[in-house]
């Protein structure tokens, strides 16, 4: 039977033939459509970044301001962003200075507000033809976040200079109270300046050997004698023939103190093999006594 004669003679083909009354229908549950909501707008603060980065804190100001005013426009001008900053400076002068301490530390100061509702200190070259922001600065609190930022920007853009420096460049625009002390604050909670400020431990210096500080004969401890000699190798039988040249010419050593080089432990190990009695009774030559320091010691 071809694949078409065996198609054609399927029993599902009685099942299409018949009326669409008798197929049969399976039980199928329709739910209820749910209620219609109209869509709501959410809206969030992104409060990540660096604890110290003045840009992440106004830029965000200024995109609102730049999106008010001017929607088509992506690029920010100058006076928008001056627009927003002094917009910051003056929420945060009516964030902080509302309470009765404040207010009474302000009044022994000359602080009086300009036309843009900024409080700003008087200062005594008022009559001195220059910026606004340098004759009357604009007064902040020492404890905000923001004068903390603003701080940080100028002390790392300043090649993290000291106090003196940032404050003198800060009160060309502001004036905060306890200014040296804010500032100085705010600079050593640098990491930067940590780091490349630290002090190197100091460990307490050890003290000296008992044959450097021991009554001894004249010339019988050499502490910072040098001999050169040249050895056919550096094995133990080389060394052992260079210290009998030593020996023969200077005298033998009571005592010898070394590092724990190969060559003069293996020479320790084979002279310790010697009959040193014996050769003390016939040659009348006193045993070297070997001194060797410990493997991370530093030299004495």
């Amino acid at each position: 039977m071809s694949f078409p004669t065996s198609v054609i003679q399927h029993k599902l083909f009685d099942l299409i033939k018949r009326p669409k009354t008798e197929c049969p229908s399976p039980d199928i549950t329709f739910l209820p459509s749910p209620p219609s909501s109209s869509p709501r707008a959410l809206g969030f603060t992104n409060n990540e970044g660096s604890k110290y980065s003045l840009p992440q804190g106004f830029t965000p100001e200024k995109h609102q301001y730049s999106l008010y005013h001017n929607s088509k426009r992506e690029e920010l001008t100058v006076n928008e962003i001056q627009i927003t900053e002094k917009k910051l400076l003056k929420l945060v002068q009516q964030e902080s200075f509302d309470d009765t301490v404040t207010q009474n530390k302000l009044k022994s100061l000359n602080v009086f507000t300009d036309n843009e509702g900024l409080m700003r200190l008087e200062t005594k070259i008022v009559r001195r033809k220059d910026d606004e922001n340098f004759i009357c600065p604009i007064v902040l609190p020492s404890n905000h976040l923001l004068m903390e930022r603003l701080i940080f920007e100028n002390h790392s853009n300043s090649c993290h200079s000291g106090t003196q420096f940032v404050l003198s460049n800060l009160r060309q625009q502001l004036w905060t109270f306890s200014g040296r002390k804010t500032v100085q604050r705010v600079i050593n909670q640098c990491i930067h300046c940590k780091i490349y400020f630290s002090k190197e431990i100091k460990t307490v210096p050890a003290p000296l050997p008992e044959d450097r500080v021991r009554n001894a004969l004249v010339f019988e401890l050499t502490c910072v004698g040098k001999s050169f000699k040249v050895l056919q190798s550096l094995s133990t039988d080389g060394f052992l023939l260079g210290l009998r040249r030593f020996t023969a010419r200077r005298g033998r050593p009571r005592k010898i103190y070394r590092d724990n080089g190969t060559n003069f432990i293996g020479a320790n190990n084979l002279m310790a093999s010697l009959d040193w009695k014996k050769i003390t009774l016939e040659t009348s030559i006193l045993r070297i006594q070997w001194s060797f320091n410990p493997l991370t010691a530093s030299w004495w």
